[in-house]
């Protein structure tokens, strides 16, 4: 063999090629195995990873993001970001940095006309003068372009850098694309449309909740606004996890909107800048109120903006918009009333089960006299606000409200005496009735299931409130020390030192960034595509454990089939997975198999032939050599680190082939020199190992999903509810006749039954396929035994009223048909799940309407009246499964399982028309699909119980059947009446 054809070898088969026989015999059989010695090195590398989780995941993460999870205080910080603290209300910049943190685009508004656009911005106003400044925003449709000029409406925040900026003007109609330009530059905005329309006419804007943790205050807030007719829109920084759950429970019950408020970051940047988050005032609440205002100012009539702390209680009519019409009927001409704060003390319960709202209210005690307030406008006057209201409003245009105030929450400070006085609860005007209300609506969502899992684990005292609070007080001090030397401190939570707790995760809000070019004398940064980012490290660990000590010995499919019953069946795999070792199930089987046929590996010959020449490339080849490797680790590292984000793409691509690289190097070409010995010596003790743990999977305990018992109680139940329906033996110990010969194979017998005979005077036979089964005792049940024969034909593949193209389903309508002639029922019903192919578009005399109406035709002939289940969505296989998955380990994504009502109806239209084509004397078809309509959506699981509608097969579980008595029982009451 000449040198130059093994140059052209790939690099494992010249070191094979360039040995001694037995050598290469040796060598041969590590390359085939080199799955079993490969397998246990890169199980060891994720298991390390694991171990040192709280450092490693936290801070890569970091590199990935660019934005550590809260309250971790470590980023990455870009060279022109700037670190002089003493002159950050004075040092002027070349360029002055906006953030455009909201854009708002109005077709029609009532305040600024036809195509207006607002820009809401935090924007560097020491750098450049913004009473001068003017931006150019240009917009376009698909056939033109147009540009327009604004000027900045600033709301000044004296002892911080950054503050809140609105910049409007008219655009373009059917506005598709937005930039801001300068500098001849430009940079795309990403905009939003205005709102409508809204949940409520008063809308309460809720501050930036940033490490919020304070779940009672929210609870107190939601159930007082619900109750006097007032939505709440939260903003969200970050947040401990379980608060987060309850939160969004109460936002699918409508109580408020949560949207993610962002800390503002530079993707990149030339010119140098002050880090905006710690000199915007209060976490930019400005920005958020402001951003809240713009949403809302064409759908709502009232306005207010409030802290979490901040309640607010009627005391002249029994709901907010009566009230606030009432205070402006006296006072038309302002633009706002405005309420002083005092502060109190609240009783704070340790667990939700101890919560009350009257014995809350019962609690308070005012601890400070009035303070700084808060404002209600009427939305279409104003256009941005500070904190406490804007800047552009003048005081004859505000009312001060005299007859009551607003109830703020908070700790007392220690170090002043104060006299601590009882809450005059006759101010607020609270009837007993109210109190009922509203603690019978908190009874209503604190019984309920979901939430009575997330109560166990709500933290039952403050922790980041108090480190916070402290951190405050200290920046007040500091600021009001006379003759102070250097500048004022900006307030904001941002400069406190959080440390990092380590009983509950966050969770926070987190976005892609994005930077524009370096333009003068304004450079843009903007972002898109919001999401909430949770941290992961303990529950990738709780989750993994057991799996990859059972990868560590390749016995990674056996514990599938232990947890799961099947390979991708309960729980399936899927791009949602959080199991990092999921994918080495089907390398498990290829090593079980070896063991019973590793000789075939020994007989396989080496392919010597060149192909192409493309092949012969040294980078393809060095890919090659570490392929196997790129396919062991890439899984892992997408799991653990991929984001919705470019940064986080790049990472995890980098570090899959820098992990690769660096194992084919230190181990896999290290093992092909191995001895004979020393190989058979690894492969037999790994051999004993996978046998081992192959038996312990199936004895020991240790190897048991370890779920939460709430958890695993839903689990069990929703398993329960799939299974009833189907037992076999209590539907048999019902029947007194189950056997009846068929023309074909028993297999397609769904089964067969006649019931005692009951009490009435008229005769019942339900025929179709499966979903006879899945609900003929829900259509028996309300005749009471109100009939004198009852039974039901299931056959599968039979269809009732049509056939399919295939001999079975011709031979059971035939069947079928049969039957309905000997038995000469009084009362037809048709259950079946329809065929594909009746989705297909109808055609001018269709053949199926046709064949429908023949066989229609044929059963009036015998039967006194046929009812025919309609058209119903169509579920996705294997939902339990998927459905269970979401619960186990994505509980807050599960309202993306039910089916989208529009998407759904577009599919059963055809279905539709077809049966409104088919014309019968004696036929009459009913719907069950209206009864699991919510909204824009059908339901497929019960949002109290947690229990699926629906199970793996498409059919419905015994949850789902019950939904559908109200309909049964008004066909089974017209049945007997017309008897």
């Amino acid at each position: 063999m000449s040198s130059n054809y093994d140059v052209q070898l790939p690099r494992n088969l010249q070191l094979l090629l360039n040995r001694s026989p037995a050598k290469r015999a040796v060598a041969s059989f590590c390359t085939r195995y080199k799955t079993v010695i490969l397998f246990p090195l890169i199980v060891i590398v994720m298991t390390t990873i694991f171990v040192y989780k709280n450092n490693t995941t936290q801070h890569v993460l970091l590199l990935m993001r660019d934005d550590p999870p809260p309250p971790v205080r470590l980023e990455r910080k870009p060279k022109s970001l700037l670190n002089d603290p003493n002159r950050r209300l004075s040092r002027k910049l070349p360029v002055s940095h906006v953030f455009v943190v909201s854009a708002y685009y109005y077709a029609e508004s009532k305040s600024l006309g036809k195509n207006a656009i607002a820009l809401n911005m935090a924007i560097d106003s020491v750098s450049k003068k913004l009473d001068k400044a003017v931006f150019t925003i240009v917009g376009s449709n698909s056939t033109n372009t147009t540009s327009s000029t604004a000027i900045p409406y600033v709301e000044n925040a004296d002892m911080c850098r950054y503050s809140t900026a609105v910049a409007i003007t008219k655009t373009i109609e059917n506005l598709e694309k937005l930039e801001l330009e300068s500098d001849g530059m430009t940079v795309e905005i990403p905009f939003k449309h205005a709102r409508s329309s809204a949940p409520k006419p008063v809308i309460f804007c809720m501050a930036p909740q940033a490490v919020g943790e304070q779940w009672q205050l929210f609870v107190l807030q939601m159930h007082l606004l619900q109750k006097y007719g007032a939505h709440t829109h939260v903003y969200l920084v970050s947040m401990l996890e379980p608060y987060f759950d309850l939160m969004q429970e109460y936002e699918k019950q409508g109580y408020a909107t949560i949207e993610p408020w962002l800390r503002m970051k530079v993707s990149s940047s030339k010119s140098q800048f002050y880090e905006p988050n710690g000199n915007v005032e209060l976490g930019n609440r400005a920005g958020a109120f402001t951003d809240c205002l713009l949403q809302y100012k064409e759908a709502a009539q009232y306005i207010a903006f409030i802290d979490i702390a901040d309640l607010l209680f009627p005391v002249m009519k029994n709901s907010y918009l009566k009230e606030f019409h009432a205070e402006f009927k006296f006072h038309n001409s302002d633009s706002s009333i405005y309420y002083k704060r005092k502060g109190h003390e609240l009783v704070k319960p340790d667990t939700l089960a101890e919560f009350s709202f009257s014995d809350a209210i019962d609690s308070l005690k005012t601890v400070t006299s009035s303070k700084k307030g808060i404002v209600v406008v009427k939305p279409h006057r104003w256009n941005s606000t500070g904190i406490y209201g804007s800047q552009y409003e003048t005081k004859r245009n505000r009312y001060t409200v005299r007859n009551n105030y607003v109830v703020q929450i908070q700790t007392p400070d220690k170090e002043v005496n104060v006299t601590i006085r009882s809450y005059n609860s006759t101010m607020i005007k609270l009837r007993k009735k109210d109190f009922l209300t509203i603690e019978k609506d908190f009874l209503k969502i604190k019984n309920s299931s979901r939430v009575r899992g997330i109560a166990r684990t709500l933290p039952m005292f403050d922790y980041y409130t108090l480190i916070i609070e402290e951190c405050f007080d200290e920046i007040v001090k500091y600021n009001s020390k006379e003759n102070l030397a250097g500048e004022k401190k900006c307030p904001n939570s941002d400069s406190c030192e959080l440390p990092q707790g380590n009983q509950y995760n966050c969770l926070h809000s987190d976005a892609e960034y994005l930077s524009g070019p370096e333009m003068e004398p304004f450079t843009f940064h903007t972002f898109n595509h919001t999401f909430w980012s949770r941290e992961i490290g303990d529950f990738l660990w709780q989750n993994n454990d057991r799996y990859s000590l059972a990868s560590l010995i390749m016995a990674t499919n056996q514990l599938v089939i232990h947890d799961q019953a099947d390979y991708f069946n309960q729980f399936r795999a899927s791009l949602d997975s959080i199991n990092l070792f999921l994918h080495l199930w089907s390398l498990s089987v290829e090593m079980q198999f070896y063991l019973f046929v590793p000789i075939i590996f020994f007989g396989l010959k080496f392919l010597k032939n060149d192909y192409l020449k493309i092949w012969k490339s040294a980078t393809l080849v060095y890919v090659g050599d570490i392929s196997y490797v790129l396919y062991l680790v890439h899984w892992p590292v997408i799991s653990m680190f991929l984001a919705p984000t470019i940064n986080s793409y790049i990472f995890c691509i980098l570090t899959v082939f820098i992990v690769s690289i660096f194992v084919h190097h230190i181990f896999e070409k290290q093992y092909l020199k191995l001895g004979m010995r020393d190989v058979f010596l690894l492969i037999f003790l790994l051999i004993g190992a996978n046998a081992y743990v192959q038996y312990s999977v199936r004895n020991d305990n240790f190897w048991a999903m370890d779920l939460p018992a709430e958890t695993q109680e839903v689990v069990d139940r929703n398993i329960v509810a799939s299974q009833t329906i189907w037992l076999k033996e209590p539907r048999k110990a019902r029947c007194i006749e189950t056997s009846i010969e068929v023309p074909f194979n028993q297999y397609y017998l769904g089964g067969f039954c006649r019931y005692p005979r009951g009490t009435g005077n008229m005769s019942i036979l339900v025929i179709g396929n499966s979903y006879v089964v899945n609900l003929v005792e829900k259509i028996r049940a309300p005749f009471n035994k109100n009939y004198s024969d009852f039974r039901y034909l299931s056959v599968y593949s039979s269809f009732g009223l049509y056939s399919g193209f295939t001999e079975q389903s011709k031979e059971a309508l035939n069947f079928t048909k049969q039957q309905v002639e000997k038995f000469k029922p009084d009362v037809l019903f048709v259950v079946a799940r329809y065929l594909e192919t009746i989705k297909d578009p109808v055609q001018k005399n269709d053949p199926l309407v046709r064949q429908m109406e023949e066989t229609i035709e044929f059963y009036e002939k015998f039967v006194k009246k046929i009812y025919i289940l309609g058209a119903h969505p169509t579920y996705k296989e294997n939902f339990l499964d998927t459905f269970l998955q979401y619960l186990v380990t994505m509980p807050h994504n599960l309202d993306i399982l039910h089916l989208d009502k529009n998407l759904a109806d577009d599919e059963m239209r055809s279905v539709r028309e077809r049966f409104a084509e088919v014309k019968c004397k004696k036929c009459r078809f009913f719907d069950l699909s209206h009864l699991f309509v919510e909204g824009n959506k059908y339901l497929t699981f019960d949002k109290q119980t947690l229990i699926a509608y629906v199970d793996n097969a498409v059919h419905l579980t015994t949850a789902g059947a019950e939904m559908c008595d109200p309909v049964f029982k008004k066909v089974a009451k017209e049945i007997i009446n017309a008897s």
